[in-house]
């Protein structure tokens, strides 16, 4: 999102190759949300593999020792768990999360606890080396879980999201469709839109050092890109077009907000990427970090504030 002025040369190589991945990446999104609900918790399962994996390298770089196949898990566990019964069991499964971290960082501290880590790189012969837990490790582990979890895990009850009233079912196009559309094109549209009025007309620093090639100027670009695109969503789904540019103008400002929260742990890890696996990008969690905490905002506007579905129990 957005940055240094004048800078934007569309000739640059590194620039056509975030292109390419970015177009390619959009299609494909677009395509699992059209082809059904399920083709996109697959989707979102994936890319919470690696996203797990990166943030919790992270905290290890930082010098934090998350559980972090426990964490992972978790992670994988609520995407499953949300997909197929909803938000109903989602106080449990937290409880739950939070007490085996515990539990497993405790045990972890005792000499006899037969634990290593498998992404230690240990020589030959080599003893892990035995580490007491500490209360950074369990809040770590329960942070991972909730950022590449827990909040993502609400990415596919928007798919699947159905009107209450069956005439409404029969009357309007897909819900879950359409709100899905609206949803990832939203953030795509806030990317864009900072991205390239940042580049062109950015002058004052949004956040500053946090994340210091971000501007004001470009950050409204994206709310306003934001807008249009979910209000162009209404118009052809046949919805509230007042409660879609609301609901556009809610998902730019927290994505944004969860860009600039994986910024804070990438800084203070001292990483300018979190990996290198989509070229001209970086890691995964660095191109979904804008969709850590909007999904399960996004189902809360729907739920409570636009009124449009039903609390799925």
């Amino acid at each position: 999102m957005a940055q240094d002025p004048g800078q934007l040369d569309l000739r640059r190589p590194k620039f056509r190759l975030r292109v390419i991945s970015a177009v390619i990446g959009i299609g494909l999104a677009f395509g699992l949300i059209w082809y059904s609900p399920w083709s996109v918790t697959a989707f979102i399962f994936v890319l919470a593999i690696f996203a797990s994996h990166e943030l919790f390298w992270l905290f290890e770089e930082k010098g934090y020792h998350p559980a972090r196949i426990l964490g992972a898990g978790s992670c994988l566990g609520f995407i499953l768990l949300t997909s197929f019964t909803g938000t109903r069991y989602h106080p449990l499964a937290l409880m739950a999360v939070f007490v085996a971290s515990c539990l497993f960082l405790v045990l972890r501290s005792t000499p006899w606890f037969p634990y290593w880590d498998p992404f230690a790189r240990l020589s030959k012969g080599e003893r892990p080396e035995f580490r007491m837990g500490t209360i950074s490790d369990v809040a770590t582990t329960f942070l991972g879980v909730v950022l590449t979890g827990w909040l993502p895990s609400y990415i596919p009850l928007l798919r699947q999201l159905e009107y209450p009233n069956p005439a409404d079912r029969l009357s309007h196009p897909p819900l879950g469709t359409a709100i899905t559309f609206l949803y990832f094109g939203s953030i795509f549209a806030t990317d864009v839109g900072a991205y390239l009025i940042g580049k062109t007309w950015g002058r004052h620093e949004l956040i500053g050092p946090l994340s210091p090639k971000k501007t004001v100027e470009g950050s409204l670009g994206g709310i306003a890109l934001a807008i249009v695109y979910a209000g162009l969503v209404g118009w052809a789904f046949h919805l509230s077009p007042w409660h879609c540019v609301g609901l556009g103008l809610v998902i730019s400002l927290v994505a944004q907000l969860s860009d600039l929260t994986e910024s804070m742990i990438k800084r203070d890890a001292g990483k300018k990427d979190s990996g290198d696996i989509i070229p001209g990008h970086g890691g995964v969690l660095d191109r979904v970090d804008s969709f850590l905490l909007s999904g399960a905002v996004t189902y809360y506007y729907l739920l409570y504030v636009w009124q449009v579905i039903g609390e799925r129990q």
